[in-house]
């Protein structure tokens, strides 16, 4: 099976920040889980389910080599990612301008598009950075983004045809 990718227009639900940690060679997105989880209103079986710890979300994970990008909460929205990669062998390119962001909102993962709770991407990611460190860019397919939707705060995802063709992290902190 195929996971199946979702978009969905509104305002930023995730608010987090992009940090590599040159000592563990980690490039991370963390984001905390927001206080209202649902973009829909709660079902009471929702409400007894959480209270008794039944049926609890569990996040999904989509693994491209050392790339792992987690979706979590109720509905299994992009909440983060994390990646085990030398900065000493990112590309470095020309800083140019941002791709433009075609729409604000959700990036959702379709848990039953997936056998599992995990599924391996067959790619290897490749890391770019601009010139003036404004921005990390992951690579995951050299075709090009249908569109490139901000997904969570300094994170866009670029999609075409449903599958995800790379990744921008927006004022990434390095630390030591």
């Amino acid at each position: 099976m195929t996971p199946t990718l979702k978009f969905m227009p509104g305002s930023l639900r995730v608010r987090g920040a992009g940090v590599y940690k040159s000592a563990d060679m980690t490039l991370e997105y963390v984001a905390p889980a927001p206080p209202s989880d649902s973009l829909r209103a709660p079902k009471v079986a929702d409400v007894i389910d959480r209270g008794f710890g039944l049926d609890a979300p569990r996040d999904l994970l989509l693994i491209a080599d050392t790339l792992t990008l987690t979706f979590g909460g109720l509905e299994h929205r992009l909440a983060g990612l994390d990646a085990y990669t030398n900065r000493q062998r990112w590309k470095v390119v020309k800083s140019g301008a941002p791709p433009e962001i075609a729409e604000q909102g959700v990036l959702l993962l379709e848990p039953a598009s997936l056998e599992d709770d995990r599924y391996s991407i067959q790619a290897v990611p490749k890391y770019e950075t601009a010139s003036d460190a404004r921005w990390v860019r992951i690579v995951l397919n050299d075709g090009r983004a249908d569109a490139y939707y901000e997904v969570a705060s300094g994170l866009a995802v670029g999609l075409q045809g449903g599958e995800i063709t790379d990744i921008y992290l927006f004022d990434v902190t390095f630390t030591e």
